[in-house]
């Protein structure tokens, strides 16, 4: 539990992967058969690189579902590439404690999925950015104080 709380979570360094990493080292849980590939466990010498995800062949485990399939492989890998930090943001989204979220009536349960366009320049708005809401912008000095 020390290396795992030793983990600075607010570090862009530190990824999903190092926490799953971190968790397998030191046996702190069993690891899910779908990330199992990109941590040593099961005796096996080293995870799979990104590069090799491509030349993994289609294949299903015993009980049906493809959680080794390139793709599934590669959308895990992008998964645990991400920044832990995320964690709470998207944490207080999904609570509805965000400023911001999707409340739109218009969009029915006869969408599975809604993909919604942000642009600094048609939101005419000068209160937030967009950009600097997910990351994509680094925070001026004045954003940083305010964010204090």
């Amino acid at each position: 539990m020390e290396a795992l709380l030793a983990l600075n979570p607010e570090s862009p360094t530190t990824t999903f992967l190092a926490v799953l990493e971190c968790v397998a080292k030191h046996q702190l849980f069993e690891i899910p058969a779908a990330l199992r590939p990109f941590v040593a466990v099961d005796h096996r010498p080293e995870a799979i690189a990104a590069e090799e995800i491509i030349g993994v062949e289609e294949s299903e485990p015993a009980d049906g579902t493809e959680l080794d399939s390139p793709a599934s492989l590669e959308a895990w890998r992008a998964f645990l590439e991400t920044p832990f930090r995320q964690t709470i943001p998207f944490a207080e989204y999904i609570s509805d404690r965000r400023p911001f979220g999707t409340h739109q009536g218009v969009k029915g349960l006869e969408f599975e999925r809604v993909l919604v366009i942000l642009d600094d320049s048609d939101a005419r708005g000068f209160l937030f950015s967009y950009e600097k809401l997910f990351e994509a912008k680094p925070l001026s000095d004045t954003d940083a104080q305010a964010s204090c």
